[in-house]
């Protein structure tokens, strides 16, 4: 559960609180998910934001679909279940349920409740019945009985009798007529029919009030189907088979019923005395009584192959009945892909092709099988693999290929192209790569080959004496060779590779083009993207010093640049180049020098990189701005400076001849936003000035320790006045609590009062720790003042009620009438019945303990 956070130290977890005018309650806690506990005495109750009488109590739950509890993450979009995290309530002796953020799932209006399913709730009311589902109550309460069928349709029961409701025509469609119903809801596919029973016998009928089967028939709740097959209807002590179609009805064998199976596509494995047959979906037979066991399960129309055994031998027939592989081999045999089966015949490996025909000669000392996803647009394709002295080769049977065994290692492996069906293999101890043809696609020379890291899927990495190049897939062959450490695409425009060797402590690269040519050898120690057609070029040359040097992705052209040092100004494509102690900016898009304002009193000695459309400039001790043109939009004036994101900066001056400064804002035009009037604190950093859309501003105050502080929108409009000891943001956008004079209170987002500061505490719904500048909070907000405690609205009005401490939220309760453990009388009639709770259990239950709630005061 959730605690609160009391502020008047982050230390004290709870506060005293003196005898005082005792007011109308005793006790109430923090609103939890829009609803809070309130105490008096022995009682207590819950009340909703609006100070109204909400709820009783909240009940333990006893299954598995409900804690109990509230959380800050809800189920509420879920359209296929119901909550698993809801709340069962109880008011003046009727059941409601809340979801897990308070929301009204059931008003409290109810008699029992029976939430074990997570797709249906059984709601009784005045003695009638309904089911609650997620889309809301699936019937009106005029049934005495509910049961759920499939979600549009639901058994129901009026004096005695039962018919079937139509949610969607919300109307009953069969008449109350019957005795019972039965349904399988566990089938894969809805049926359009039930079971039912009428005058102790049982039958079919439809969802049209049909009568598909005519009530003269026994039932159990034993193979139950939604198909046209029936097998659960028995005469005469006889298990039937029934066909809905063709309305044939045949007593089944007497044997164990679970030997009949459905397979695929309809047909069924039917056993007759103590032989299987195959019946297609109509009910013919298209495999007499002959087999010990049937396998049949593909779903692929080109395939029509079933596995037949009889007498511990097996063979394989088609749907139509036609042996293809008469049944005389020792094991299964396996289907690749419908093309070829493989099989055991006396210890050894037969092959057969789609006809049944021999496939290969016996030459191989194993075979197994390969399997290809989505090769040639065939799902899970099955090569042969072929085995013969340790060596590894396969048989396409979609080409008609053979590969040889020839390979000490061969896998199937994607390489980016798993629908290729490219093969990893190995060949004297060497790797390389072939096609589900046998074709090399990397010769068998490599150390290593493994996917390149990028985001041209042609390529793979291979590796030979711990040195790696680059090979094309598309182009099968090797077009960077194998001598360097390390190779990474550079740009996606161009399409360059950036190659890497370590020369002991340093490091040099080089450039390639998208195919492999060289550009440059690896003689740079650094090559810097500063946009995707310029690259920034640095070559070592003596002293530690580097020459520079743009190259142009586009037209593969290099231009030295006479500058000391260079670096991006992250903007566009300029540059920072530094030549004797002075900088500039420099265009490397149009390869001119940018001679903007900034440089009209002299070179500047310092230019930062770009920040929301700005760089800070300096001009011997003074600060200022320039905008990407090189025009100044703040003149170096200030003694400090740093940019935020969003397009505004803080800038300082020394106050007086102190070590003090004073700072205010400007926007990205040079405009002052806010004047240079604040006090700047020692050992701060830009986040103490920025929090997420709001600047912010503080004063020192006479003791020059500590500092009032204030808001401002980085339009420079002062929200909150620098008054304040603390200003803490609430994390969900409800407005600020503030600190002033050591007393506490709540403004609205626009700076606006909502709670004065005028209280001793505000609880809170986390702690926060030293240094955070958010907090959180929801309305009403419990105050403190005065040793009494007030709930206070997002309007800044009172709830009607005063308290005197605060309690937990959630309390100790009796589990089958949920009412506080302080008195344990009876349950109340008929609560204790209801599924939701243990029937019969009286005990009393240990209260939910943590710790005390914490305040806004323990921000501090």
């Amino acid at each position: 559960m959730k605690h609160l956070f009391l502020v008047s130290s982050i230390f004290l977890f709870m506060f005293k609180i003196t005898r005082a005018q005792v007011p109308a309650y005793d006790g109430g806690s923090r609103f939890v998910q829009g609803f809070a506990r309130i105490t008096k005495g022995n009682d207590h109750f819950y009340i909703d934001s609006t100070g109204q009488y909400a709820f009783d109590n909240i009940l333990p739950n006893s299954n598995d679909y409900g804690t109990g509890n509230f959380t800050e993450k809800d189920q509420d979009d879920d359209t296929l279940y119901l909550h698993k995290n809801h709340v069962v309530v109880s008011r003046k002796g009727k059941l409601g349920i809340l979801s897990s953020q308070g929301r009204w799932l059931l008003q409290p209006l109810y008699d029992t409740i029976d939430t074990r399913w997570d797709y249906m709730w059984t709601v009784s009311l005045n003695g009638k019945k309904s089911l609650y589902l997620p889309s809301g109550l699936g019937m009106p309460f005029r049934f005495n009985g509910v049961g759920y069928l499939d979600g549009r349709y639901f058994d129901v029961e009026q004096d005695g009798k039962w018919g079937v409701y139509d949610h969607q025509k919300d109307q009953v469609v069969i008449p109350f007529e019957y005795e019972g119903f039965d349904y399988c809801g566990g089938c894969e596919t809805k049926s359009d029919y039930v079971f039912a029973q009428k005058n102790g016998k049982w039958g079919v009928v439809s969802f049209n009030n049909e009568i598909l089967i005519p009530f003269e028939y026994d039932h159990q709740h034993i193979q139950m189907r939604s198909d046209e097959w029936v097998y659960c209807l028995f005469k005469e002590g006889k298990q039937m088979v029934i066909n809905l179609h063709t309305k044939e009805a045949k007593t089944a064998p007497a044997e164990e019923e679970e030997d009949d199976e459905q397979l695929a596509n309809g047909f069924v494995m039917h056993r007759k005395k103590d032989k299987y047959g195959l019946l297609n979906a109509a009910g013919k037979v298209v495999l007499d009584y002959r087999y010990d066991y049937i396998i049949y399960d593909s779903t692929d129309e080109d395939h029509h192959h079933v596995g037949i055994n009889v007498g511990g031998k097996y063979g394989i027939a088609d749907t139509t009945g036609k042996i293809i592989i008469p049944p005389k081999y020792d094991d299964w045999l396996y289907s690749y892909s419908g093309e070829y089966f493989t099989g055991k015949l006396h210890d050894k490996d037969v092959v057969f092709d789609k006809n049944g025909q021999p496939g290969f000669p016996d030459l191989y000392d194993q075979l197994d099988n390969i399997t290809i996803d989505n090769y040639e647009g065939k799902r899970n394709y099955q090569l042969l693999g072929l085995q013969k002295k340790g060596l590894h080769g396969f048989y396409n049977p979609l080409t008609k290929k053979l590969v040889p065994p020839q390979y000490t290692k061969l896998e199937a492996a994607d390489y980016n192209y798993a629908s290729k069906g490219y093969f990893a293999v190995k060949h004297l101890g060497k790797n390389g790569v072939i096609d589900a043809n046998g074709a090399v696609v990397v010769p068998a020379i490599y150390d290593e080959v493994s996917s390149a890291y990028g985001n041209n899927r042609n390529y793979l990495e291979v590796k030979r004496n711990n040195k790696k190049g680059y090979f094309d897939l598309q182009e099968r062959k090797e077009i960077v060779p194998t001598q360097y450490d390390y190779i990474e695409e550079l740009n996606d425009t161009a399409k360059l590779l950036q190659t890497t060797n370590y020369h002991g402590a340093v490091t040099l690269y080089g450039l390639r083009s998208a195919k492999g040519e060289l550009i440059y050898p690896d003689k740079f120690n650094s090559i810097t993207k500063v946009t995707p057609e310029v690259l920034l070029l640095s070559q070592p040359l003596n002293a530690g010093k580097n020459t520079y040097s743009v190259f142009n992705t586009i037209t593969r052209q290099l231009y030295p640049l006479p500058y000391d040092t260079i670096t991006p100004a992250d903007q566009d494509a300029l540059l920072i180049v530094s030549l004797q102690g002075k900088r500039q900016l420099y265009d490397a898009a149009t390869g001119k020098v940018i001679s903007g304002d900034y440089t009209k009193q002299g070179l500047p000695v310092d230019i930062s990189t770009f920040s929301g459309g700005m760089a800070s400039f300096q001009q011997q001790d003074k600060f200022g701005f320039i905008d990407p043109k090189g025009n100044v939009i703040v003149p170096a004036v200030y003694d400090g400076v740093f940019s935020f994101d969003h397009g505004t900066a803080l800038v300082m001056q020394k106050k007086d001849s102190t070590d003090m400064y004073q700072y205010g804002f400007v926007d990205s035009t040079g405009k002052i936003i806010v004047p240079v009037k604040y006090d700047y604190m020692p050992n701060s950093n830009s986040h103490d000035y920025c929090a997420d859309s709001f600047l912010v501003l503080y004063k020192a105050k006479e003791n020059q320790l500590d500092y009032y502080m204030g808001y401002a929108t980085n339009y420079g409009q002062i929200i909150i006045p620098v008054e304040y000891d603390q200003v803490y943001q609430d994390d969900s956008g409800n407005g600020f609590l503030v600190k002033k004079e050591g007393k506490y209170g709540v403004l609205d987002k626009a700076g606006n009062s909502i709670i004065p500061t005028i209280y001793d505490d505000i609880m809170l719904n986390e702690r926060r720790y030293y240094g955070s500048t958010k907090t959180s909070f929801r309305f009403p907000l419990l105050c403190a003042k005065a040793n009494t405690f007030q709930y206070i609205t997002a309007t800044g009005k009172a709830l009607p009620l005063k308290l005197k401490e605060v309690t937990d939220f959630f309390v100790a309760t009796n589990e089958a009438a949920g009412i506080p453990v302080e008195e344990a009388p009876e349950p109340a009639p008929g609560v204790h019945d209801s599924a939701i709770f243990h029937p019969g259990i009286q005990k009393k239950i240990s209260s939910i303990k943590g710790l005390r709630p914490l305040s806004f005061s323990g921000l501090d």
